[in-house]
């Protein structure tokens, strides 16, 4: 069962930040980016503001009915959407080395490139070499430029120098 880690209290958001918080910040930062990117795979056959007031599960969800993303690639992106809210809806919460790998091993077997092979297929080396903090960059890298692909394959806008 989700329950908060902490405790509600003011002094979590004036005195607690650290170093625990730059994952925090790249989770919340990427998913943003991940879900502007999904908004415009959408604009694609939709051609209003609607898609923004969609929650990130139906955007993916409508990628996958309009035939843009497989399951598979619907439910890899999902996984991230399913950290960022932990980190919202958790007080306090904590990313573990195991849940990110389990998430580049499910991009991985829905077809996403890393960059490194490493990152999804050793766990104890891609934990050394590149901590949670490199190896959530690495499947935000990889989930943009997979989406980034997607778009400008099929008309959108090319991102593809990042």
């Amino acid at each position: 069962m989700r329950k908060p880690v902490l405790a509600p209290s003011l002094e979590h958001f004036l005195f607690q930040l650290s170093k625990n918080d730059e994952v925090l910040v790249t989770v919340l930062k990427g998913h943003l980016v991940i879900e502007a990117l999904l908004v415009e795979v959408v604009q694609l056959r939709l051609f209003n503001d609607q898609p923004w007031k969609w929650s990130f599960p139906k955007k993916v969800d409508w990628c996958i009915e309009s035939g843009y993303l497989s399951d598979e690639e619907g439910d890899a992106i999902k996984g991230l959407n399913d950290i960022r809210n932990d980190f919202a809806h958790i007080l306090g919460h904590r990313l573990t080395f195991d849940t990110v790998f389990s998430l580049a091993g499910k991009l991985n077997n829905a077809g996403f490139i890393f960059s490194d092979e490493t990152i999804y297929s050793d766990q104890s080396l891609s934990e050394e070499w590149y901590g949670i903090d490199g190896a959530i960059i690495e499947i935000l890298n990889t989930i943009f430029f997979h989406l980034a692909g997607l778009l400008a394959e099929n008309g959108g806008n090319d991102y593809s120098d990042g």
